[in-house]
């Protein structure tokens, strides 16, 4: 009786460890990232809007 108790407890133990290790981490396989990121450039290419109307009062 006392190995089906230690049978039972080493089962356990080892299906919980699986269980554990199986539910950290990403899925799929592991991947270096891109070695340099390339940088958004976030200025306007055209001047805002209010500097291109023209002012008919300002003649």
């Amino acid at each position: 009786m006392h190995k089906l108790k230690y049978l039972i407890f080493t089962l356990t133990c080892s299906i919980m460890t699986l269980f554990v290790l199986t539910a950290c981490g990403n899925k799929g396989p592991l991947y270096l990232p891109e070695s340099e990121v390339q940088s958004i450039n976030m200025s306007p290419t055209t001047p805002p809007a209010a500097a291109t109307i023209k002012d008919d009062t300002e003649e």
